[in-house]
């Protein structure tokens, strides 16, 4: 299920993840930094982002042209930190028990362009920000004390005019260090903006307070309940139907350190935004989330209707103890990258309406349903050189953090796909799984590849471990299941298939399946079930290795008529398949099969 307004705010037992499974090639980083005064550990113990040696980085997942590089925004703060003015020169007191709200109040109507904080600054109420304005800390921290109401930001930036095409432009937050008072519970966000072009917040840290929230003005009279197939909700709230141009823009989210201290907050929230950096934050109890329109079929999922969330780099980030690591709603054009995100409540990485996105390079793992997911639309969503794992520690992980479950929870699934509502939808559902490695490395049993219906699914040179790839749906349509490597160090709970497809256009060649632990009786090695002709169907060159020598099984249509029980190869004796040079495996093939085998569904 998505994880999508299922929050519940209780204070969790934090959790400690085990070493990961060791990957190809892995890089320092991220992982193996660990935070400074309440966030230790959050790298350190966490997942190790990974690269596969000689993989390119595609270019869709490189550093964007349409931003400023990290140093570039760096050096810009730099330069306007030098005409900060002292917050104390408006009268604050700085020393943590004063209310110097007042003081912020002064300097925002002195039309000052950035002011330092130099100390403890108490602040009660939210502090409105309608025009260009910066906030720097300086010295040791904390530098700002919330102490108001847990639902208000701090910061609130909106354009004056209450015209929702209005923006805010150019607000910034630079190595400020913000805690929530002493005996609130956590609450409170840095800032929140409504209607902004050009948000920076670079090298912070927040205890107990969320980071930073932008959402757009329009919202207020956006109503999902009014969409339908052909009308888009958001262009009854306002939107152009034709262009983006309506959007918060240039958001960039930069070092920043989140704990939130339970379940949970936000490092960023964006919605109706494009133009988005999110690198090298860490988030506990924190997630990185978007939203540009409803992804369901009524509600403004339809592919036809324009995304409104475009252009995301998410990058460099570790996330853990949220309901999801990193995902949102319709957007466009995403890419995430070189992320670490572990013990998630619903899902690690996940793409929900979305279109032309990527998730590569990122290490997730111990999600309550599933590490990589895509939900609704899903059109040109690629997931290349990731690592996944299950552990099936998840499948308790609302107890540990305090939350509520997220449907079932069985911290299992490795991928998954759910179209909810879009199976026939044309063109809607069209996935890459390429050259990931995914394990299942609990102490018996094995993980899972979860399929749901798609126009197009490809699936090549992944290796798996401990993981039944069991594509098999009734809304699939065309596969492309080549180059995998699968192997079996445990055994299944319960007869299974541990690698399988019923698309009507399916090529299924070059596997290979390595068997090193029994499996139970009646278990396939490969599976094929034809659920509906015409086929144009190849099965060809896949091998099974071990010593347990699984069969392949083929059901056939009724039409067919085919029964050929015990036959290595079966070149046209079934109308629109070819099975041929499989190796180390028998085959079984007819409707049903003889002698009673079948390819059984995965039931762990």
């Amino acid at each position: 299920m998505p994880p999508h307004d299922r929050e519940d705010p209780i204070l969790p037992a934090p959790h400690t993840p085990s070493p990961p499974f060791a990957r190809r090639a892995v890089l320092g980083g991220i992982g193996a930094v660990a935070l400074a005064a309440g966030m230790e550990g959050i790298g350190a113990a966490g997942p190790t982002a990974g690269q596969a040696t000689g993989s390119p980085l595609p270019d869709a997942a490189r550093w964007p042209s349409w931003a400023p590089t990290a140093d570039a925004t760096r050096q810009k703060l730099a330069t306007l930190r030098t005409k900060a003015v002292s917050l104390r020169q408006f009268g604050a007191a700085l020393d943590g028990m004063t209310d110097d709200t007042p003081a912020f109040t002064r300097a925002l109507a002195a039309g000052v362009r950035a002011v330092l904080v130099e100390g403890p600054a108490r602040l009660t109420r939210p502090l409105a920000v309608d025009r260009p304005f910066a906030v720097f800390g300086s010295g040791k921290g904390p530098h700002l004390i919330w102490d108001g109401r847990p639902l208000d930001p701090i910061f609130a930036a909106r354009p004056a005019s209450p015209d929702p095409a209005s923006f805010v432009r150019d607000v910034a937050f630079g190595g400020l260090h913000v805690v929530r008072a002493e005996g609130q519970t956590p609450g409170g966000v840095l800032v929140r903006a409504i209607n902004i072009r050009g948000l920076t917040v670079v090298d912070c840290r927040t205890e107990r307070t969320s980071l930073a929230f932008v959402t757009h003005a329009r919202m207020a009279t956006y109503d999902r309940t009014k969409g339908s197939e052909t009308v888009d909700p958001a262009v009854l709230a306002g939107f152009s139907a034709t262009d983006v141009d309506d959007l918060n823009e240039d958001i960039t989210v930069l070092g920043n350190q989140v704990d939130f201290g339970m379940y949970m907050g936000d490092v960023l929230r964006f919605n109706f935004a494009r133009r988005v950096v999110a690198q090298g934050n860490k988030g506990r109890f924190a997630r990185i989330s978007w939203w540009g329109g409803g992804a369901k079929r009524l509600e403004g999922g339809m592919p036809q209707f324009l995304r409104r969330v475009r252009d995301a780099y998410i990058a460099d980030n570790a996330i853990c103890n949220v309901n999801g690591g990193i995902y949102g709603n319709n957007g466009q054009s995403i890419a995430v990258v070189r992320n670490t995100v572990w013990d998630t409540n619903d899902v690690g990485i996940d793409f929900e309406g979305c279109i032309d996105c990527i998730a590569t390079l990122n290490h997730c793992r111990n999600a309550g349903n599933f590490v990589y997911a895509a939900f609704y639309v899903a059109r040109n969503v690629r997931f290349v050189g990731n690592y996944g794992e299950q552990d099936g520690s998840a499948a308790s992980i609302d107890t540990r953090l305090g939350s509520q479950p997220i449907g079932t929870p069985r911290g299992l699934y490795l991928a998954a796909l759910r179209g909810a509502g879009f199976a026939g939808t044309p063109g809607a559902i069209d996935v890459t799984f390429a050259d990931n490695t995914f394990v299942y490395s609990g102490k018996q049993g094995l993980g899972r590849i979860l399929p749901g219906p798609f126009n197009r699914l490809t699936l090549t040179g992944n290796t798996m471990r401990n993981v039944a790839c069991d594509i098999r749906d009734r809304g699939g349509q065309s596969a492309i299941v080549a180059g995998n490597r699968l192997s079996f160090d445990h055994s299944a709970r319960n007869p299974v298939t541990l690698l399988a497809a019923s698309a009507p256009q399916t090529r299924m060649t070059g596997n290979v399946v390595t068997i090193g632990a029994r499996q139970p009786t009646g278990s396939a090695a490969i599976g094929y079930d034809s659920l509906r002709a015409p086929l144009d169907v190849v099965v060809t060159g896949n091998s099974v290795t071990g010593p347990q020598p699984l069969p392949l099984v083929v059901t056939t249509p009724d039409a067919s008529g085919a029964t050929a029980p015990l036959l290595r190869d079966l070149a046209g004796a079934i109308p629109g398949m070819t099975l041929a040079g499989n190796k180390g495996t028998r085959l079984y093939a007819g409707n049903p099969p003889p002698d009673g085998q079948k390819a059984p569904p995965f039931t762990e």
